[in-house]
């Protein structure tokens, strides 16, 4: 067969592949994929090796009024070592709504962990993404601070959101990150 079809035969595969990674991935012989319940997660995966969970406070439209809602959000990451990607699960009450890929897993107590480079962290990264990159911290602090919002209408909407301090030590001093409602805010 001419390397041309041959290769016109592999685009396909490798589309259907790519296609099938962005849908689910695959754990202890079964495809995890969205709206998959938390049981199935744990039955197919087993415990994960980290996990994050808070409540995030909504607001829907009831009628003319707004009502808010409380969804518990929970973020679990797996960590397949060295040779592997890791996974970080997204659920929202018990259904899987996000699968994210981070980099390659790391050696569990390894000291490939632990490196508090500004550059491998961003503003809008998840709790669960600085921990596969920064590892776990030398110390947290959780707590909820009020806001509000003045809608055109002049109605004011009261809402919580929850703050999370992470501290590390590093080379350079302390590093102390700023987390609402599990996305990071700020790096001091």
């Amino acid at each position: 067969m001419p390397k041309t079809i041959r290769c016109l035969l592999l685009i396909p595969a490798v589309f259907f592949c790519i296609l099938n990674a962005a849908r689910g991935f695959r754990c202890g012989g079964n495809i995890i994929s969205k709206g998959d319940s938390k049981p199935e997660v744990l039955h197919h995966c087993g415990e994960p090796d980290w996990t994050d969970t808070r409540q995030r406070e909504t607001f829907e439209r009831y009628g003319r009024d707004w009502r808010k809602r409380y969804i518990t959000v929970s973020e679990w990451l797996y960590n397949p070592g060295p040779t592997a990607l890791i996974r970080i699960l997204t659920f929202e009450e018990n259904r899987l709504v996000d699968i994210r890929t981070e980099g390659f897993g790391y050696i569990q107590g390894g000291a490939s962990r632990g490196n508090t480079r500004a550059d491998m962290i961003s503003v809008g990264d998840s709790k669960a993404e600085v921990f596969a990159q920064w590892g776990e911290p030398a110390e947290k602090t959780e707590f909820p601070e009020e806001r509000t919002i003045r809608k055109s209408n002049g109605r004011v909407l009261e809402y919580t959101v929850t703050v999370s301090i992470w501290t590390y030590p590093s080379n350079f001093g302390t590093r102390v990150l700023r987390f609402e409602d599990g996305a990071l805010v700020d790096i001091d």
